[in-house]
């Protein structure tokens, strides 16, 4: 059974600022959770819940070029931005909606895919904002 999930879903009511490929694409690889969920018989909303969490994480993670979320801004021309980074991590603990996942997915299809040491990267690339 297919745990189906939208653009819409993954965007909520907080729009991640990610284009709707990208988005498209982080949901066509948490799809392939999809049998391992099917075969341990996780309800539908709770599937589609899970998978909701960690498109989230992995586009809170791919934010800024991979820097990750802004946790500091300073300005009053002093400008200052602190970022995620990988300080935390690319583990589910690095973002809030990652803790969400491990706490879910207790059948460990989707955290296994999002595990640290999975290798996965998912990063924006765009183009550059730099002004001569």
């Amino acid at each position: 059974m297919p745990y189906v999930i939208t653009i819409a879903d993954v965007n909520g009511t907080s729009p991640t600022g990610a284009s709707d490929d990208e988005i498209t694409l982080v949901i066509t690889l948490l799809a392939t959770a999809d049998d391992c969920m099917t075969a341990k018989a996780v309800p539908d909303d709770v599937g589609r819940l899970i998978k909701i969490y960690a498109a989230r994480h992995l586009l809170t993670l791919g934010q800024n070029g991979g820097a990750g979320a802004v946790t500091q801004q300073s300005s009053a021309s002093g400008a200052s931005r602190t970022m995620a980074g990988w300080a935390a991590g690319r583990g589910l603990s690095a973002t809030a909606f990652g803790g969400m996942v491990a706490q879910l997915d207790r059948y460990g299809c989707v955290s296994k895919l999002l595990a640290s040491d999975a290798g996965l990267f998912f990063g924006s690339v765009g183009p550059s904002r730099c002004r001569a």
